[in-house]
């Protein structure tokens, strides 16, 4: 009886092939905003690469985690536009907020003003919403 009433836990189940390829559209298309980012404030990201990599990392780790969470991969959203932008909107505010203040730690580099999360969260989605 006690075999009966084991509970048994699935194996992890590996993501599809088009979720992947969603984050990874996503991921570039988060580097390509940071990247024209830098290079507005005449920062090359390839003559400074570590530079850009610490920029990015704030905001790529906080979409990370955030995405998954808020539901940006779940089943049936990606075919749904409503249901897109409603959950990357929300998405990348909460991940743009996040970013800005592991960005205003004195570990990375750069501050987070509030016009600077303001532009973060609105050029952000200009970058996101339309790939």
């Amino acid at each position: 009886m006690a075999d009966a009433t084991r509970t048994r836990l699935a194996p992890p189940r590996l993501p599809r092939p088009a979720t992947l390829a969603a984050a990874v559209g996503d991921v570039a298309a988060i580097s390509a905003f940071l990247g024209v980012g830098l290079l507005t404030h005449a920062i090359d990201p390839l003559a400074f690469p570590r530079h850009a990599a610490l920029t990015a990392l704030p905001f790529l780790l906080s979409w990370a985690v955030v995405a998954p969470l808020g539901g940006v991969y779940a089943h049936g959203v990606a075919t749904d536009p409503h249901a897109t932008i409603l959950r990357v909107t929300a998405v990348w505010t909460a991940a743009s907020l996040l970013g800005a203040g592991l960005r205003a730690t004195p570990v990375l580099p750069g501050d987070a003003p509030p016009t600077f999360v303001l532009v973060n969260v609105g050029i952000g989605l200009a970058f996101l919403l339309p790939w």
